[in-house]
């Protein structure tokens, strides 16, 4: 049994006796933190000891990780748009080994400053402090007090410090970069990926092996006054097709036949997509 699960079946017994719970939980808090310190991994102040441990352990958003430890190879060029504090971004940098090339976006400035800390040890990750979407120039942006993976160009509600950003399309920034291919593409900027897609047009036609892995959030891309099939539209007009990363596997979205989608297309429910041309798919 891993030492954690050990420490919190000790720990849940020991909980019961209240004498015992303030320090069995602060035991708790600093093995983890140490176990943090020890991987250069760096959190938000807000962030509780679960949290963190889903990260440390590689277990946040599970089943779009082991897609990537699927097909992500050595020497792969990966953009990682939307890295937030550089979760996704260290297990690129670990797949494809010292000669592969990690570009990670992110706009929010508290972000960015554990996404440097995060990859400081990691040559292979070039980092840029900005919002990717449909043009260069500056654009409004609105930080989540609460929620430091909900920060987005759209606006809404619970997003309520609004800041200027600078913004780059895609195509622009690679070419400027002399980036000469892209093999996979992470995207998660909570409703903004409908505009980034406009702006990656070039990098997704010259690359007819990428493999493309976005967020698919109705709720978001109402917010940003669009109609989530829209969305999935624009990216099967592209040429790809469309699987929804699930606990039981990839499941195809067939934006055709919209009774194939109907889970993913309305209320709060949100799902990672896997978007390939075929020639990449995996089991």
């Amino acid at each position: 049994m891993p030492i954690f699960a050990k420490l919190k079946m000790y720990a849940r017994r020991s909980l019961q006796n209240r004498w015992l719970h303030a320090p069995i939980v602060a035991a708790l808090n600093g093995a983890v933190d140490a176990w943090a310190y020890l991987k250069n991994f760096s959190f938000p102040e807000k962030y509780i000891r679960h949290w963190k441990l889903d990260m440390l352990q590689e277990r946040y958003e599970r089943d779009t990780a082991l897609l990537f430890k699927k097909i992500t190879k050595p020497g792969m060029v990966v953009v990682d748009i939307g890295a937030h504090i550089g979760y996704f971004t260290r297990i690129f940098a670990r797949l494809t080994g010292a000669h592969g090339h990690i570009y990670a976006f992110e706009a929010d400035p508290e972000n960015f400053d554990l996404l440097r800390k995060n990859t400081a040890s990691l040559p292979q990750v070039k980092l840029f402090q900005l919002a990717v979407s449909d043009r260069v120039g500056s654009i409004d942006f609105y930080h989540s007090e609460d929620k430091t993976g909900c920060h987005s160009t759209i606006p809404a509600d619970f997003r309520q410090k609004k800041l200027t950003v600078a913004a780059v399309d895609l195509d622009s920034l690679l070419a400027q970069e002399g980036v000469p291919r892209v093999d996979i593409l992470k995207m998660d900027i909570e409703g903004g990926e409908a505009l980034a897609i406009q702006g990656m047009k070039q990098v997704l036609t010259a690359n007819p092996h990428i493999a493309l892995v976005t967020e698919f959030n109705p709720e978001c891309l109402m917010l940003a006054k669009l109609q989530p099939v829209d969305f999935l539209r624009e990216i099967s007009a592209l040429g790809f097709k469309i699987f929804a990363i699930t606990p039981g596997g990839l499941t195809p979205l067939t934006v055709h036949d919209t009774s194939t989608t109907q889970d993913f297309l309305f209320g709060s429910h949100f799902v990672n997509i896997y978007c390939t041309r075929g020639k990449n798919l995996v089991a």
